[in-house]
């Protein structure tokens, strides 16, 4: 039986020279962390984290809520920019109005 989880692995995989349908910028924080922003004028928000812990890649989101571990930084990446995506914070409650 495929998870959830798996599906969504392959299907990042597969697509990885794709851009997603929500561009970020990551930028390396540190070693071991990378962190995206939304582009353009509110680019000083933080869209959430990717940290490597135990050689998996802890993805976060801006708000601090953990979305998910992966083997593969791209497919973390991607899970990212699915939950800015997919929710409305922060990218429109924190935006000046």
């Amino acid at each position: 039986m495929t998870s959830l989880l798996d599906t969504f692995t392959a299907d990042r995989r597969s697509s990885a020279a794709s851009s997603d349908a929500h561009d970020l910028e990551w930028r390396v924080a540190e070693a071991g962390v990378w962190a995206a922003t939304e582009p353009g004028p509110h680019r000083h928000v933080a869209a959430g984290f990717v940290h490597l812990v135990g050689g998996r890649y802890l993805a976060v989101d801006g708000l601090g809520a953990g979305i998910g571990a992966f083997d593969d930084l791209a497919v973390a990446q991607s899970a990212v920019a699915l939950a800015v995506a997919t929710t409305l914070a922060p990218s429109i409650w924190m935006r000046e109005r």
